[in-house]
Protein backbone atom coordinates (compact mmCIF):
# COMPACT_ATOMS: atom_id res chain seq x y z
CA UNK A 1 0.00 0.00 0.00
CA UNK A 2 2.85 2.37 0.88
CA UNK A 3 4.55 1.56 -2.43
CA UNK A 4 1.38 2.40 -4.32
CA UNK A 5 1.17 5.78 -2.58
CA UNK A 6 4.78 6.53 -3.52
CA UNK A 7 4.07 5.73 -7.18
CA UNK A 8 0.97 7.91 -7.12
CA UNK A 9 2.92 10.78 -5.55
CA UNK A 10 5.69 10.43 -8.15
CA UNK A 11 3.11 10.47 -10.95
CA UNK A 12 1.44 13.61 -9.59
CA UNK A 13 4.78 15.37 -9.24
CA UNK A 14 5.78 14.37 -12.77
CA UNK A 15 2.51 15.73 -14.15
CA UNK A 16 2.93 18.97 -12.20
CA UNK A 17 6.48 19.41 -13.45
CA UNK A 18 5.34 18.85 -17.03
CA UNK A 19 2.55 21.40 -16.59
CA UNK A 20 5.00 23.94 -15.23
CA UNK A 21 7.41 23.41 -18.14
CA UNK A 22 4.65 23.71 -20.74
CA UNK A 23 3.41 26.91 -19.11
CA UNK A 24 6.99 28.24 -18.89
CA UNK A 25 7.47 27.73 -22.64
CA UNK A 26 4.26 29.62 -23.30
CA UNK A 27 5.31 32.48 -21.03
CA UNK A 28 8.78 32.70 -22.57
CA UNK A 29 7.41 32.93 -26.10
CA UNK A 30 4.74 35.49 -25.20
CA UNK A 31 6.30 37.58 -22.43
CA UNK A 32 10.04 37.07 -22.94
CA UNK A 33 12.66 36.34 -20.30
CA UNK A 34 11.88 39.34 -18.10
CA UNK A 35 8.12 38.82 -18.26
CA UNK A 36 8.27 35.10 -17.47
CA UNK A 37 8.32 35.48 -13.68
CA UNK A 38 7.79 32.70 -11.18
CA UNK A 39 4.63 34.48 -10.00
CA UNK A 40 3.14 34.54 -13.48
CA UNK A 41 4.08 30.91 -13.94
CA UNK A 42 2.24 29.98 -10.74
CA UNK A 43 -0.82 31.92 -11.89
CA UNK A 44 -0.77 30.21 -15.28
CA UNK A 45 -0.80 26.77 -13.68
CA UNK A 46 -3.17 27.74 -10.86
CA UNK A 47 -0.92 27.04 -7.89
CA UNK A 48 0.74 29.05 -5.15
CA UNK A 49 4.00 30.78 -6.03
CA UNK A 50 5.79 28.91 -3.25
CA UNK A 51 4.85 25.59 -4.83
CA UNK A 52 6.80 26.46 -7.97
CA UNK A 53 9.97 26.63 -5.90
CA UNK A 54 9.42 23.03 -4.84
CA UNK A 55 10.27 22.07 -8.42
CA UNK A 56 12.69 24.76 -9.57
CA UNK A 57 15.12 26.75 -7.44
CA UNK A 58 14.95 29.85 -9.65
CA UNK A 59 14.23 31.09 -13.17
CA UNK A 60 17.58 29.92 -14.49
CA UNK A 61 17.04 26.38 -13.31
CA UNK A 62 13.60 26.53 -14.91
CA UNK A 63 15.14 27.65 -18.20
CA UNK A 64 17.60 24.75 -18.14
CA UNK A 65 14.67 22.38 -17.67
CA UNK A 66 12.94 23.92 -20.69
CA UNK A 67 16.09 23.40 -22.77
CA UNK A 68 16.29 19.75 -21.70
CA UNK A 69 12.62 19.25 -22.50
CA UNK A 70 13.06 20.63 -26.01
CA UNK A 71 16.11 18.48 -26.75
CA UNK A 72 14.80 15.21 -25.28
CA UNK A 73 13.93 13.57 -28.62
CA UNK A 74 17.32 14.40 -30.10
CA UNK A 75 19.21 13.13 -27.05
CA UNK A 76 17.19 9.91 -26.99
CA UNK A 77 17.92 9.33 -30.67
CA UNK A 78 21.66 9.75 -30.18
CA UNK A 79 21.59 7.40 -27.18
CA UNK A 80 19.95 4.73 -29.38
CA UNK A 81 22.60 4.92 -32.14
CA UNK A 82 25.96 3.16 -32.20
CA UNK A 83 28.67 5.36 -33.66
CA UNK A 84 30.70 2.27 -34.62
CA UNK A 85 27.91 0.63 -36.61
CA UNK A 86 26.18 1.65 -39.80
CA UNK A 87 27.08 4.11 -42.51
CA UNK A 88 28.54 7.39 -41.12
CA UNK A 89 26.57 9.40 -43.67
CA UNK A 90 23.32 7.72 -42.62
CA UNK A 91 24.10 8.27 -38.93
CA UNK A 92 24.87 11.94 -39.41
CA UNK A 93 21.82 12.37 -41.63
CA UNK A 94 19.49 10.96 -38.96
CA UNK A 95 20.87 13.30 -36.31
CA UNK A 96 20.66 16.31 -38.62
CA UNK A 97 17.09 15.46 -39.63
CA UNK A 98 15.97 15.25 -36.01
CA UNK A 99 17.88 18.41 -35.10
CA UNK A 100 16.47 20.46 -37.97
CA UNK A 101 12.90 19.19 -37.71
CA UNK A 102 12.95 19.99 -33.99
CA UNK A 103 14.49 23.37 -34.76
CA UNK A 104 11.61 24.27 -37.03
CA UNK A 105 8.94 22.76 -34.79
CA UNK A 106 10.16 24.57 -31.66
CA UNK A 107 11.53 27.70 -33.37
CA UNK A 108 9.46 30.09 -31.23
CA UNK A 109 10.68 28.54 -27.98
CA UNK A 110 14.26 28.46 -29.30
CA UNK A 111 14.01 32.15 -30.21
CA UNK A 112 12.81 32.91 -26.69
CA UNK A 113 15.71 30.97 -25.19
CA UNK A 114 18.26 32.78 -27.35
CA UNK A 115 16.72 36.10 -26.34
CA UNK A 116 16.97 35.08 -22.67
CA UNK A 117 20.71 34.46 -23.02
CA UNK A 118 21.09 37.85 -24.66
CA UNK A 119 19.23 39.63 -21.84
CA UNK A 120 20.75 37.74 -18.90
CA UNK A 121 24.53 37.49 -19.15
CA UNK A 122 24.69 35.32 -16.01
CA UNK A 123 23.07 32.49 -17.94
CA UNK A 124 26.37 32.04 -19.78
CA UNK A 125 28.13 31.41 -16.47
CA UNK A 126 25.41 28.94 -15.51
CA UNK A 127 26.02 27.16 -18.81
CA UNK A 128 29.65 26.57 -17.83
CA UNK A 129 28.64 25.35 -14.38
CA UNK A 130 25.99 22.90 -15.64
CA UNK A 131 26.33 19.94 -17.94
CA UNK A 132 25.05 21.34 -21.26
CA UNK A 133 22.16 19.13 -22.46
CA UNK A 134 23.59 18.77 -25.97
CA UNK A 135 27.09 17.70 -24.94
CA UNK A 136 26.40 14.06 -25.80
CA UNK A 137 24.92 15.05 -29.17
CA UNK A 138 27.95 17.14 -30.11
CA UNK A 139 30.30 14.36 -29.00
CA UNK A 140 28.39 11.85 -31.13
CA UNK A 141 28.58 14.06 -34.22
CA UNK A 142 32.31 14.55 -33.67
CA UNK A 143 32.87 10.79 -33.47
CA UNK A 144 30.80 10.14 -36.60
CA UNK A 145 32.81 12.72 -38.54
CA UNK A 146 36.07 11.20 -37.26
CA UNK A 147 35.02 7.73 -38.36
CA UNK A 148 33.77 8.92 -41.74
CA UNK A 149 37.00 10.81 -42.40
CA UNK A 150 39.12 7.82 -41.36
CA UNK A 151 37.21 5.56 -43.75
CA UNK A 152 37.52 7.97 -46.67
CA UNK A 153 33.80 8.68 -46.79
CA UNK A 154 34.09 12.25 -45.54
CA UNK A 155 36.71 14.80 -46.48
CA UNK A 156 39.92 14.48 -44.43
CA UNK A 157 38.95 17.22 -41.97
CA UNK A 158 39.55 17.68 -38.28
CA UNK A 159 36.49 16.17 -36.49
CA UNK A 160 36.41 18.94 -33.90
CA UNK A 161 36.34 21.60 -36.62
CA UNK A 162 33.75 19.69 -38.62
CA UNK A 163 31.42 19.40 -35.63
CA UNK A 164 32.00 23.05 -34.74
CA UNK A 165 30.87 24.09 -38.23
CA UNK A 166 27.69 22.02 -37.90
CA UNK A 167 26.98 23.41 -34.44
CA UNK A 168 27.75 26.99 -35.50
CA UNK A 169 25.33 26.66 -38.42
CA UNK A 170 22.47 25.56 -36.15
CA UNK A 171 23.23 28.17 -33.48
CA UNK A 172 23.63 30.86 -36.14
CA UNK A 173 20.22 30.06 -37.59
CA UNK A 174 18.74 30.23 -34.09
CA UNK A 175 20.24 33.67 -33.50
CA UNK A 176 18.94 34.92 -36.84
CA UNK A 177 15.46 33.92 -35.70
CA UNK A 178 15.72 36.57 -32.99
CA UNK A 179 17.99 39.32 -34.24
CA UNK A 180 17.50 39.18 -38.03
CA UNK A 181 13.88 37.99 -37.90
CA UNK A 182 14.69 35.08 -40.20
CA UNK A 183 11.56 33.70 -41.83
CA UNK A 184 12.02 29.93 -41.88
CA UNK A 185 9.82 28.13 -44.41
CA UNK A 186 8.40 24.87 -43.15
CA UNK A 187 8.52 22.90 -46.38
CA UNK A 188 12.01 21.98 -47.48
CA UNK A 189 13.82 23.75 -44.63
CA UNK A 190 15.38 20.68 -43.02
CA UNK A 191 16.26 19.16 -46.39
CA UNK A 192 17.90 22.35 -47.65
CA UNK A 193 20.09 22.87 -44.56
CA UNK A 194 20.99 19.18 -44.42
CA UNK A 195 22.03 19.27 -48.07
CA UNK A 196 24.29 22.28 -47.50
CA UNK A 197 25.94 20.66 -44.48
CA UNK A 198 26.45 17.27 -46.11
CA UNK A 199 27.26 18.30 -49.68
CA UNK A 200 28.42 21.91 -49.51
CA UNK A 201 27.23 24.88 -51.52
CA UNK A 202 28.77 23.86 -54.84
CA UNK A 203 26.60 22.18 -57.45
CA UNK A 204 28.06 19.02 -58.96
CA UNK A 205 30.81 19.97 -61.41
CA UNK A 206 30.44 23.70 -60.68
CA UNK A 207 34.16 24.25 -60.06
CA UNK A 208 37.28 22.23 -60.64
CA UNK A 209 38.67 20.40 -57.63
CA UNK A 210 42.03 21.54 -56.35
CA UNK A 211 42.94 17.94 -55.60
CA UNK A 212 41.32 14.78 -56.96
CA UNK A 213 38.43 13.67 -54.81
CA UNK A 214 38.52 16.61 -52.39
CA UNK A 215 36.91 19.69 -54.00
CA UNK A 216 33.29 20.72 -54.60
CA UNK A 217 33.64 19.87 -58.27
CA UNK A 218 35.01 16.39 -57.67
CA UNK A 219 33.04 13.71 -59.43
CA UNK A 220 31.53 10.72 -57.66
CA UNK A 221 34.16 8.57 -59.44
CA UNK A 222 37.00 10.60 -57.93
CA UNK A 223 35.42 10.52 -54.50
CA UNK A 224 34.99 6.77 -54.83
CA UNK A 225 38.63 6.34 -55.89
CA UNK A 226 39.79 8.39 -52.90
CA UNK A 227 37.69 6.28 -50.58
CA UNK A 228 39.02 3.01 -52.02
CA UNK A 229 42.61 4.24 -51.70
CA UNK A 230 42.00 5.10 -48.05
CA UNK A 231 40.59 1.62 -47.49
CA UNK A 232 43.60 -0.08 -49.12
CA UNK A 233 45.96 2.06 -47.06
CA UNK A 234 44.30 0.96 -43.83
CA UNK A 235 44.48 -2.67 -44.91
CA UNK A 236 48.22 -2.35 -45.51
CA UNK A 237 48.59 -0.87 -42.04
CA UNK A 238 47.02 -3.91 -40.44
CA UNK A 239 43.24 -3.49 -40.97
CA UNK A 240 41.20 -6.69 -41.01
CA UNK A 241 39.72 -8.18 -44.16
CA UNK A 242 36.28 -7.91 -42.59
CA UNK A 243 36.70 -4.19 -42.00
CA UNK A 244 38.03 -3.72 -45.54
CA UNK A 245 35.07 -5.56 -47.07
CA UNK A 246 32.57 -3.63 -44.96
CA UNK A 247 34.13 -0.30 -45.88
CA UNK A 248 34.22 -1.17 -49.59
CA UNK A 249 30.55 -2.11 -49.45
CA UNK A 250 29.73 1.20 -47.76
CA UNK A 251 31.76 3.13 -50.30
CA UNK A 252 30.07 1.43 -53.25
CA UNK A 253 26.67 2.20 -51.75
CA UNK A 254 27.64 5.84 -51.30
CA UNK A 255 28.94 6.04 -54.88
CA UNK A 256 25.70 4.61 -56.19
CA UNK A 257 23.68 7.03 -54.09
CA UNK A 258 25.84 9.96 -55.21
CA UNK A 259 25.27 9.02 -58.86
CA UNK A 260 21.52 8.88 -58.34
CA UNK A 261 21.55 12.31 -56.74
CA UNK A 262 23.68 14.08 -59.37
CA UNK A 263 20.74 15.20 -61.50
CA UNK A 264 18.83 16.86 -58.67
CA UNK A 265 21.67 18.04 -56.43
CA UNK A 266 21.88 21.51 -57.97
CA UNK A 267 18.17 22.10 -57.56
CA UNK A 268 18.18 20.90 -53.96
CA UNK A 269 21.04 23.17 -52.99
CA UNK A 270 19.42 26.13 -54.68
CA UNK A 271 16.36 25.82 -52.41
CA UNK A 272 18.50 26.89 -49.47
Amino acid sequence: MARLSEKKKALVESMMRESLLAAAEELLTQEGWKGATMERLAQAVGIAKGTVYNYFRDKRELLWAVVERNTANLRHLVASLDVEKGDPVALLTRVLEETLSGFHRDRHVIAALIQAYHEDRELGHDCAAHHPPLTEVRTFIRKVIARGAAEGIFRPIDPTLGEAVVNATIVGLAKQLVFDKLDIPGEGFAEAVKTILLQGLCAHGAIAAEAPGTGCGASSENRGDASRKATRHRAQDGGTEHHDARTNATTEALRSDATNRQDDRKGRCTTA
